[in-house]
């Protein structure tokens, strides 16, 4: 019996069933996929470096030969074998090179976006790995694995030719062998690329390329935290030193992107259960007669809820199985980006847990739909005689009158019964504004990191263009003087000047690897100064910008690693020497995850100790439009052919990985979601109303109404709540963004960041696409109003 009334039941409403099993088939896919896909992702960089052997801590120096080494590397390694705790450690040779010394077999240049390293591939740091996962164990001579960043700007593909020519003449030609997996510096967060070849290519290349010569120290020990405060008492100089734990934040990107997707996952679920709880309320009101009956012949509340509860049940495992298929290839299709990045292992786990959230979705549905089926209990035999009414109503339906008002009369109907009735079509109101959140959250993002303004966020001056030359930035930090650095900013802009370019300023920032000390207290911080610049010319958020040459600024958590604070005196050690300095401001920075001390130009700095710069900052006289600066770019590429020229915009994009492009595929796969909810959403409500309104519609119809007006009718009801709804969502857009992706930036360094709101597409485009996709489908959906007849309006509850 049971089962002849379950089927029967769900051939009744059969498109109503079919948007609720969309809904489930939806929330379980992308709940389960989304889940796994941070789940994998959160694991997965840290099996990766346990994979790949990396260690506790890393050292990059640049200096000296392999025959000679520099000073620096022998106080490193003195440092090493002087540790108090047990620590074991290696070194591996590297050489450094630029994208003007790497070309394609045509001759072109290979766009790097900044200084790489070229390692051989049995270095004892780490090991590498294949695009198929592969370990790199063997490799004949001639060939070369790129690194997969590399290999995406370049479009470079196994069998592709590239030629190194080094300055002293030196040339060799490489097959690329494949793409390279690389724990250390694979993450787009990390500005240096890595190639590896042959063990006898690289000596090859060691003796006789020039190219500038460095060491890389792996350090695995039991206390990295003491091993690092140890180090940072020191005075070495370093391209880079980092924890592993540093090195594991620059793939921060991708459990960022994971976690948007599984923010929309949970806003998706929680859409469904509402629908359910609205479905379940509207079909048991609906179903008045058939319960008083059946209460009438002795059976019992809880087996009349069995009854709906067997339906939901079928539904949700239909919905939670087909999820659970699409889920796989979903998790699968998220995760191929990072795939390309790290080695991840396959096995049946990840099917496990995607049946494992499958199934409790179902148990959540099936909870939820229990506990909305307890207005059962309210009903008795007396409400099949009464349909469904057990009583007068002693109050107005609602508060607009339409004496005296010149609405029209399906205007009035329709604000009377949004008024009267306002819990009814708030499941509307609800998933339009979260929709609108959702689709706001991604696009304030991408305009933020888009925008010129976020050249302050990172700690750089205004400027109209960068002149990045890393192979000229790599001379004048082995020359290792402050006059070096302005001839070159004095050159670029006479050239610029020459070429009928007006040019206002030429700057740039140095940047150092400095130990600060408060108290008992130190920290070896990336500091910068400008030059070229004033202190003045940056932004802090608190004190006053630094003047004087014993003055500096210095990022939040910088001070907060020191416990230092607004006119503390803080001691800083450069060129072996330590020397006092008054802290008058606090800024923020998303550079190097938010570490910083800045100079002012006159403070006298040891450049021998220099790590890098950033290159020439170039500011016009004149205001220049998009177009007059595209011209003024193209004039100046001429100019420079070995330099790459960037606005401020692609200067940032490069260094950060170009986040805001990943992160605009997610923008349009969140904003074609919450239409498609949307969508079933009205649907959903539409055909129930219409189920439930077909008397009144009749009544209406009766006395004149034409097909036309009383669709009007439930379109604009519809309309005003989907107004309303996405009114409240764009109002409130900003502050979810803040409490969800400003959570990103926050992790990038940043304290508090304001986001760059383009009004056209907050407050116009994306909340009318979505009003409009809407109210079509809830126009289409109303057609079926024609085929209510007069005489059903006898049937008026």
């Amino acid at each position: 019996m049971y089962f002849r009334i379950l089927r029967k039941d769900l051939k009744r409403k059969k498109s109503i069933h079919l948007i609720l099993l969309a809904f489930i088939f939806l929330s379980t896919m992308f709940i389960a996929g989304s889940l796994n896909n941070f789940a994998v992702i959160l694991n997965g960089v840290e099996n990766f470096m346990d994979q790949s052997g990396l260690g506790d801590f890393l050292i990059v120096t640049l200096g000296g030969s392999k025959e000679e080494l520099s000073e620096n590397d022998k106080d490193i390694e003195e440092f090493l074998k002087d540790q108090e705790q047990e620590i074991n450690y290696t070194v591996d040779d590297q050489l450094f090179f630029t994208e003007n010394q790497l070309k394609t077999e045509d001759g072109e240049k290979v766009v790097l976006g900044g200084t790489s390293i070229l390692n051989s591939f049995d270095i004892r740091q780490q090991k590498f790995y294949d695009k198929e996962n592969r370990e790199i164990t063997h490799m004949e001579d001639g060939m070369i694995y790129v690194s997969q960043k590399l290999a995406d700007k370049n479009y470079l593909t196994a069998g592709d030719k590239l030629r190194i020519q080094c300055e002293n003449g030196y040339e060799k030609e490489f097959e690329v062998a494949g793409e390279l997996k690389d724990a250390f510096l694979g993450s787009d967060q990390m500005g240096v690329k890595r190639c590896v070849l042959s063990s006898g290519d690289f000596e090859e290349l060691l003796m006789e390329s020039g190219l500038p010569y460095g060491r890389m120290y792996s350090v695995v020990c039991k206390d990295a935290e003491a091993f690092q405060t140890a180090y940072s008492n020191c005075d070495f100089s370093e391209l880079f030193s980092g924890s592993r734990d540093l090195v594991k934040t620059t793939y921060v990107m991708e459990m960022v992107i994971a976690a948007v997707i599984l923010l929309v996952s949970i806003c998706l679920i929680a859409i469904s259960v509402i629908m359910l709880r609205f479905t379940i309320v509207f079909t048991i009101n609906e179903d008045f007669k058939e319960i008083g009956i059946m209460k009438a012949i002795g059976i019992q509340d809880s087996s009349i809820r069995k009854l709906y509860i067997a339906k939901y049940f079928v539904l949700a495992l239909a919905g939670a199985m087909g999820g659970f298929a699409a889920s796989i290839p979903f998790s699968k299709g998220l995760l191929l980006q990072v795939t390309e990045k790290i080695v991840m292992e396959e096995g049946g786990g990840n099917v496990l847990f995607h049946l494992l959230v499958s199934v409790l979705i179902v148990g959540v549905i099936v909870a939820f739909g229990y506990w909305s089926t307890g207005k059962i209990r309210k009903f008795s035999p007396m409400d099949a005689i009464r349909s469904g009414n057990n009583g007068e109503r002693f109050r107005k339906k609602g508060i607009l009158q339409l004496k005296g008002s010149r609405r029209k009369a399906t205007t009035f109907l329709a604000c009377n019964d949004v008024i009267s009735e306002l819990r009814k079509y708030m499941v509307l109101l609800v998933t339009s504004m979260i929709g609108v959140w959702l689709v706001v959250m991604p696009v304030n993002t991408i305009n933020t990191l888009s925008s010129e303004k976020i050249g302050a966020w990172f700690g750089l001056t205004e400027c109209d263009f960068f002149l990045v030359d890393e192979e000229k930035v790599a001379k004048l930090i082995a020359q290792g003087t402050k006059q070096g650095w302005y001839d070159y900013l004095e050159e670029s802009k006479e050239r610029l000047q020459k070429d009928g370019i007006e040019v206002e300023r030429a700057s740039t920032e140095v940047y150092f690897k400095l130990r600060v000390r408060k108290g008992e207290k130190f920290y070896k911080s990336f500091a910068i100064q400008g030059l070229g610049t004033s202190a003045d010319q940056y932004f802090y958020d608190e004190g006053q910008p630094p003047i004087y040459d014993n003055e500096i600024a210095m990022t939040h958590i910088v001070a907060e690693k020191i416990g230092a604070g607004l006119g503390d005196t803080v001691y800083i050690t450069s060129g072996g020497e330590e020397k006092p300095y008054l802290l008058t401001a606090l800024y923020q920075s998303m550079n190097n995850m938010g570490e910083g001390i800045r100079f002012v130009e006159q403070a006298e700095l040891d450049y021998s100790e220099g790590t890098g710069g950033f290159g020439t900052q170039i500011m016009l006289k004149r205001e220049a439009d998009r177009e007059q600066l595209s011209d003024v770019i193209k004039r100046a590429e001429k100019l420079f052919p070995r330099v790459q020229v960037k606005t401020t915009k692609e200067f940032i994009s490069n260094m950060i990985g170009d986040i805001a492009g990943r992160i605009e595929p997610l923008k349009l796969l969140i904003l074609a979601v919450v239409i498609a909810i949307n969508v079933f959403v009205v649907v959903l409500m539409q055909k129930m109303f219409l189920i439930r309104e077909r008397g009144e519609i009749g009544m209406l119809k009766s006395i004149g109404f034409s097909n036309g007006a009383l669709i009007g009718w439930q379109i604009k009801r519809i309309m005003l709540v989907l107004f309303l709804g996405i009114v409240l969502g764009t109002l409130t857009g900003a502050p979810f963004s803040e409490i969800t992706s400003g959570r990103v930036f926050q992790m990038m360094g940043a304290e508090k960041i304001e986001f760059v709101i383009n009004p056209l597409e907050i407050y116009a485009v994306y909340p009318a696409s979505l009003f409009c996709i809407t109210v079509l489908a809830c126009a289409i959906t109303m057609r079926r109003v024609k085929t209510v007849s007069v005489q059903e309006m006898n049937h008026i509850v």
